[in-house]
């Protein structure tokens, strides 16, 4: 409740002729400040080479004050100042215009004010004290000053073709673009922005919600494909409607399908024919001009920089997909593990001819089977001289017996027995075993009826 306070002027008739007994007082005010200094960590607290008062456990985004309007004399010295609100604080430099308080014997800021609309550069218009460390602002001469736009809702879907918003829902097809009743709907996003091309936007699109955390905007007002790293969340359009399609005649692309020197389109799921458009990767998703576009299930996320790296540190990494999950690469795919590795999967194909069906895949143990059946049936032939069987000779009338006998010790099935973790370890040295067999790789035998 403000705070009533004798007035010494209550001996004084208003204009109506009424005696001011007393006013009301509030119960603290806002006054303009400039940043002198700013105090991230310790390290900067401790640095500073004048003298300054105890201050809080943390002195992260504690400032320096000075007066810049107003007619109190015994606010000319410098004073600390802390975040007005607890868990959200603005960027705050050196130059920056603040609001500031005093609540009982406490002061605290808000700002930087937005003089400029500008989230790098927001300069005190009200400063006259410039130093020679200083630029006519008031900011340090060495301060990063960028020109990076203020973050702004582009009213086209793709720069290319400079379209304006086709997301629009069709009864909405009376505001002709550009009408003044189409200029009376338009609405802004929430935003957060840091001074040097960062932001979050909470927005929408056609009434439809979007998130877009954009990293390295260079000069681009709005989020493209061309951000240093983005993570955006769409419920209504295509990628190129939503990021723009202007750094390619086709529109966005995935960088696994975007190599000028090679044509041939990296076809990242091979569906069967009659997956329909299962067998590409369905750019248009989301588009709410085509056919089948359903408003409810057009939600769709990317995330693209030039380098991404998940690692889950003590637990499980999973990626489930109700339909596909496509894997691309424009040049190496890797899989490394130290454990095991198993693929269930109805069929497997290795290379997208492959699903023709022409070359099956040979089955290493009844392969063995078969070529030992072979050597044992060479290995009992005999041939009949005078109605004596002999057996099989080389050439040089030397038997054949050792060589096939050799072959065949190749040919036997390895054995194995389960160690104290249950897993097998064979009970023969490997080379007693077929070496024409991996001990490594292993393939599903046939299902028989």
């Amino acid at each position: 409740m403000p705070k009533r306070f004798k007035n010494p002027l209550s001996s004084i008739a208003n204009q109506f002729g009424v005696t001011v007994d007393s006013v009301l007082q509030p119960d603290f005010e806002l006054h303009l400040g400039h940043v002198e200094r700013v105090f991230p960590s310790n390290l900067e607290m401790n640095l500073y080479p004048g003298s300054l008062p105890s201050t809080d456990e943390s002195p992260s985004q504690m400032v320096l004050l000075s007066l810049t309007t107003g007619l109190l004399p015994t606010m000319k010295n410098k004073f600390l100042a802390r975040p007005l609100l607890r868990g959200v604080s603005d960027s705050i430099t050196r130059g920056d215009l603040v609001l500031y308080t005093n609540i009982t014997g406490k002061y605290f800021y808000l700002g930087p004010l937005n003089t400029l609309n500008s989230p790098n550069y927001s300069p005190d218009h009200t400063y006259q004290d410039s130093k020679n460390t200083d630029d006519e602002n008031g900011y340090s001469t060495a301060y990063p000053k960028y020109p990076y736009p203020k973050l702004s809702k582009t009213p086209y879907d793709s720069m290319a073709t400079m379209q304006f918003d086709t997301l629009k829902k069709p009864e909405e097809s009376y505001l002709e673009p550009g009408s003044e009743l189409d200029l009376l709907t338009k609405y802004t996003d929430l935003t957060l922005e840091g001074r040097h091309g960062n932001s979050i936007r909470i927005g929408s699109r056609r009434e439809r919600p979007s998130i877009n955390i954009s990293n390295g905007r260079v000069s681009d007002s709005f989020e493209s494909y061309s951000d240093g790293s983005n993570i955006s969340l769409f419920s209504v359009g295509s990628l190129s409607q939503n990021l723009g399609g202007y750094y390619n005649a086709e529109g966005l692309r995935l960088s696994c399908d975007n190599d000028e020197n090679n044509p041939r389109k990296l076809f990242i799921n091979h569906g069967n024919n009659e997956d329909g458009n299962e067998n590409i990767f369905d750019y248009d998703y989301g588009n709410p001009i085509l056919d089948n576009y359903l408003d409810t299930e057009s939600d769709q996320i990317i995330m693209f920089s030039n380098r991404i790296t998940f690692d889950a540190k003590t637990n499980d990494l999973t990626l489930s997909a109700y339909r596909n999950i496509n894997l691309g690469a424009g040049k190496n795919f890797t899989l490394t593990n130290r454990g095991f590795s198993v693929i269930e999967s109805n069929n497997i194909y290795i290379g997208k001819e492959a699903k023709n069906k022409a070359q099956p895949m040979v089955l290493g143990d009844e392969l063995r089977t078969l070529l030992l059946d072979i050597m044992n049936i060479l290995q009992d032939s005999r041939a009949l001289v005078q109605g004596v069987p002999i057996p099989l000779v080389k050439p040089d009338s030397a038997p054949m017996f050792d060589r096939i006998q050799n072959i065949i010790n190749k040919l036997q099935p390895r054995t194995y027995e389960k160690d104290e973790n249950g897993e097998d370890i064979e009970t023969k040295p490997k080379i007693d075993g077929s070496p024409i067999l991996s001990h490594y790789h292993y393939i599903e035998q046939n299902h028989r009826s």
